[in-house]
This record gives structure tokens, sequence and C-alpha cells, in this order.
């Protein structure tokens, strides 16, 4: 069985810099990621196979999880 995202950020947190992806088990099956990175923006695009019902503090909330969860990855280079 895979490691949940939780037990591997826990594992690798004492390093600054993760230098290669995790592979992890599939959590969202069915959904596109699309991301773009150029020199200064980076792009991400999730396409999900039915339609999101939330209400507006629903929404807010994945909003924010989803700003921690990119700041998470994003800070090592915030560092340099």
């Amino acid at each position: 069985m895979e490691p949940s995202f939780r037990e591997l950020i826990n594992k690798f947190k004492k390093f600054k810099i993760i230098n290669e992806a995790i592979k992890t088990k599939c959590q969202t099956e069915g959904a596109v990621y699309k991301t773009d990175i150029s020199k200064n923006d980076i792009n991400i695009k999730i396409e999900i196979p039915f339609e999101l019902k939330l209400d507006e503090d629903e929404a807010k909330l994945l909003e924010n999880n989803i700003h921690n969860v990119l700041e998470l990855v994003l800070a090592p280079h915030f560092k340099k």
C-alpha cells in the first residue's frame, strides 16, 4: 500500500527541498491536470469528471486548501 500524502510530507519535512516527485496512489480518478510553467508564471487547470456543488463557504474552503498545498510545493523555490 502506498503511503498517504501526509505520511510522505512528515517523512520528508526535515529536508528543505525534495528533488524528485514522490509517487503516490491516485486519489482523484478521472481528473485531468494541465500545468503550464513559464519563467514567471504557473497556470494550473484541473478538469473534474463531475459537477462541483459547493456553497460559498465550501468554495472558499476549497480555494484556501488549494492555495495552502501549492504554497507548500512552491515555498522551497522562494527560499533560494
